[in-house]
């Protein structure tokens, strides 16, 4: 039993996401939704865990969809590349494992 589930499964989350450079290799995602799906069914992980990480992405983006739609209603157009997007992306993923690794036992 992992102490720390949501916190590996961001981190093995990482793993499927596209870091932005070149094409993107099959199999490879481009959503940070989508890489902790991915995931969860590569460890065996409880789909409830996974959801529970989901719940917590979609609730800071709120009203947004994606990641992407977020940054655009923060920062100017011309400043999003795909690049700097999955850079925001894997950086979001580094964010959630850390404060899911400070989360309370329980």
């Amino acid at each position: 039993m992992l102490i720390y589930p949501k916190a590996e499964l961001c981190k093995r989350a990482a793993y499927y996401l596209w870091d932005g450079s070149g094409t993107r290799p099959f199999g490879i995602r481009k959503y940070l939704c989508q890489a902790i799906s991915d995931a969860a069914k590569d460890i065996g992980m409880h789909k409830e865990i996974a959801s529970q990480v989901v719940s917590t992405i979609e609730r800071r983006i709120y009203p947004h969809i994606t990641l992407e739609s977020w940054l655009l209603w923060r920062v100017p157009e011309a400043e999003i590349t795909p690049e700097r997007v999955q850079a925001h992306r894997l950086a979001w993923l580094k964010q959630l494992e850390l404060e899911f690794r400070n989360e309370p036992k329980g």
